[in-house]
């Protein structure tokens, strides 16, 4: 297993070129929030923008679309009549990367709209990055697990991925084939198993089951949790070395998708851009604890204050 640190990411970063413009660094689509949910869209368009990416697009309805055009005016806005999610934006095949579930609801339509959306992710080898309800909705959902496209990234927390867990069981029920059943998804997912002492090295139950999960979406992993955990389709398991307590609010997760998702855009691959976003938001948070205590910030500031763990990286 690889600690996460500094040092390592380093050696990964990506550098600016003098002699450039906006559509160098990549464009992002965010598909995230409705009427009942707007602030996910936000939280998510403010990370994207502090990505380092060229431009973000953010598609939503009318309440995102408004507080994003006061809290984010660098990004454009495509609008989805009605209040939830029920239509593709137009001309996908300019974005270099989409990021989708954000505070998007569980309706018909917008479960019609992330099957379109890993249709055409696949087909056009746009990476993609699924968060919340889309995963959710994707759980719901298992057969188009296989219709996400190679270097794409899921984003669970425990919750989502137990879900994720029984989808991808209605699947194969031989998939868990370390023990043959639904492994126990704890809220830690580094926490080590009280019969086993053993029990979270490479071959527990739980982590062949992400690995299982990591092959039939074709996809990078991020275990969310304390130490957050990325999973690689190729195998490997990478254990962050930043985050803490001051991150367990609403929105955390919202900021780490639009993030991590606007480094894809920027030109990291699946791996690479989650090793970084995960990182990166955990410092984040970690300066934030230090500077206002773990209480007293919220997802908005963690957003806003990104810069400051970019800037570590970069010195």
């Amino acid at each position: 297993m690889t600690e996460i640190t500094e040092e390592f990411l380093k050696k990964i970063l990506l550098w600016r070129i003098n002699d450039s413009h906006k559509a160098n660094y990549g464009h992002l689509l965010i598909i995230a929030g409705c009427q009942n949910m707007p602030g996910a869209a936000v939280l998510a368009t403010t990370a994207a923008l502090q990505s380092g990416c060229g431009l973000v697009t953010l598609h939503s309805t009318e309440r995102a679309l408004d507080s994003a055009a006061v809290n984010c005016p660098s990004a454009m806005l495509s609008y989805n009549p009605g209040n939830c999610i029920s239509e593709m934006p137009a001309n996908m095949d300019k974005y270099s990367a989409i990021c989708i579930g954000p505070g998007i609801g569980q309706s018909p339509e917008t479960s019609n709209v992330l099957s379109n959306i890993l249709t055409f992710s696949k087909s056009s080898g746009i990476p993609l990055l699924i968060d919340a309800d889309a995963l959710n909705l994707l759980a719901k959902k298992p057969d188009e697990m296989v219709n996400i496209g190679e270097w794409s990234i899921l984003t669970p927390h425990p919750g989502e991925l137990r879900r994720l867990f029984k989808g991808m069981e209605s699947l194969d029920d031989n998939i868990f084939h370390n023990t043959g059943k639904l492994p126990e998804v704890k809220e830690n997912i580094g926490e080590k198993d009280k019969n086993n002492s053993s029990s979270y090295s490479a071959n527990t139950p739980i982590e062949n089951a992400i690995f299982d999960l990591c092959k039939v979406t074709n996809s990078t992993i991020i275990a969310k949790g304390y130490l957050s955990k990325v999973f690689s389709p190729s195998g490997k398991i990478f254990k962050n070395s930043t985050g803490g307590p001051g991150l367990a609010k609403a929105g955390s997760g919202d900021v780490l998708s639009g993030l991590t998702a606007g480094l894809m855009a920027r030109g990291y691959i699946g791996v690479n851009a989650a090793l970084l976003g995960t990182w990166i938001h955990g410092k984040a948070g970690d300066i934030l604890s230090e500077q206002r205590t773990m209480e007293s910030f919220s997802s908005f500031d963690l957003a806003n204050n990104l810069f400051q763990a970019f800037k570590l990286l970069y010195q």
